[in-house]
């Protein structure tokens, strides 16, 4: 009898665990939220039934609609999966409390049926419903916060799987609003394709260049530049704009780090051409070289190249892409004048790369500083300065130096006006 008793009793104590284990997963995505928030003792104020009205009140599950235009894409499938995971996996760095954004949506509507229940409820629970209010007035914007992140999400799978030569994507989020209270998070994707001419131009035959766009809302802007956009003042026609596949490669060759495969590969490469792309619709001319017009690339604010456009009579074609100190640059000039450096120079040194300005120590090194801003180039030590990628290349300011010689002595002199003289070698 006695072995039957503690059998049911063991019984009894596995399913209150069990219970209480079922409990605790269901608030276990909120503990984070209402920790947050101040609202941590709640769950323990809310009868059993409503608990049951809160969970009877979470939102569905998204959707993501895939266009026709974006159907006959191979890697719809990849996409789509993607796509799905923005919204369920967690937001790190970007917010101050580590969420998905289905959490976010979801805690919305658990804030809603919370005053809903606390309206009700005994004296005890009126402290509660006023913190329920003061963090439901807030609320608003911290999904704002949340949505802005996640929209930067959707940015970067869709730059991943553009290519900006027979495929451009667009997105559309929206939170449905369901009749019964609840709200949905929809995701619209489709696929735009580049229309492909063929193009001669100045020094080359006939290429194909395809037209340049970016996602704007539904669909896709397709690119055209204002007269003085290139240079030409006394005019009032817009230029489509075209660019060749070789300057989108020459872009990803010359604006590169050593970086391993992974999501730090992939992510400095979304900023490539997302930032190609920005500097693309809002161009900044600088001036003609002799083959053709210069348009600044900036990077993160920082200008690390142009882009080099011909214009032809009724449209820009973008030819190829120039690295700020490559032969052809106002800078390459600049540094041609001031430390002598020809094409072959800045080869051999490597000052054409921008992991020389990234992984080197010549940002340490305050007279290279100097001279560099000097020429034209304070931008790639800026950014240096904010990159970490990999081992610094030890010693390479010294050997730059010693490679410069008297060319550097001979600028230095030049500036010495405008440098402090204890930096100066004597």
């Amino acid at each position: 009898m006695s072995k039957r008793r503690q059998s049911r009793k063991g019984q009894r104590k596995e399913k209150r665990e069990r219970l209480a284990e079922l409990e605790a997963r269901k608030w276990r995505p909120f503990e984070a939220l209402l920790t947050f928030h101040g609202l941590e003792d709640g769950v323990r104020l809310l009868s059993q039934a409503a608990d049951g009205l809160l969970w009877r009140q979470r939102n569905p599950d998204p959707i993501v609609i895939i266009e026709p235009s974006a159907q006959k894409y191979n890697g719809v499938d990849q996409l789509k999966e993607e796509m799905q995971n923005i919204v369920t996996t967690v937001l790190y760095d970007e917010m101050p409390v580590h969420v998905t954004v289905m959490q976010c949506l979801d805690f919305s509507t658990l804030l809603r049926a919370m005053l809903r229940v606390t309206n009700s409820s005994p004296k005890r629970a009126q402290a509660l419903r006023a913190r329920v209010i003061r963090v439901s007035s807030q609320i608003n914007e911290f999904n704002s916060q949340i949505l802005d992140s996640m929209c930067w999400r959707i940015d970067h799978v869709l730059m991943k799987h553009s290519n900006f030569i027979d495929r451009i994507f667009w997105a559309v989020p929206t939170i449905r609003s369901l009749l019964d209270g609840r709200r949905c998070l929809q995701i619209e994707i489709g696929m735009a394709s580049p229309q492909r001419i063929e193009v001669i131009t100045r020094n080359h035959g006939p290429r194909v260049a395809f037209r340049c766009g970016e996602m704007n809302g539904r669909g896709i802007q397709w690119l055209t530049w204002p007269a003085t956009a290139v240079g030409k003042k006394d005019c009032v026609q817009d230029f489509p704009v075209y660019i060749q596949k070789h300057a989108i490669d020459r872009v990803h060759e010359r604006v590169s780090i050593p970086l391993q495969e992974g999501m730090a590969r992939e992510l400095w490469q979304f900023h490539v051409r997302f930032f190609m792309a920005r500097s693309l619709a809002e161009p900044h001319y600088v001036r003609n070289n002799p083959n053709g017009m210069l348009i600044e690339y900036q990077f993160f604010g920082y200008r690390l190249g142009y882009f080099v456009a011909q214009l032809l009579s009724d449209k820009v074609v973008i030819t190829t892409f120039l690295f700020l100190t490559m032969h052809g640059t106002p800078e390459a000039e600049m540094l041609r004048q001031k430390l002598r450096l020809t094409r072959p120079d800045i080869e051999h040194t490597f000052l054409d790369e921008l992991s020389t300005f990234v992984c080197s120590d010549i940002r340490n090194d305050p007279i290279l500083v100097h001279v560099i801003k000097e020429c034209g180039c304070g931008s790639l030590v800026e950014l240096g300065r904010h990159l970490v990628s990999g081992e610094r290349l030890a010693d390479f300011a010294r050997e730059l130096k010693k490679y410069l010689g008297t060319s550097l002595l001979h600028s230095l002199k030049k500036l010495d006006s405008q440098l402090d003289h204890s930096l100066v070698p004597q």
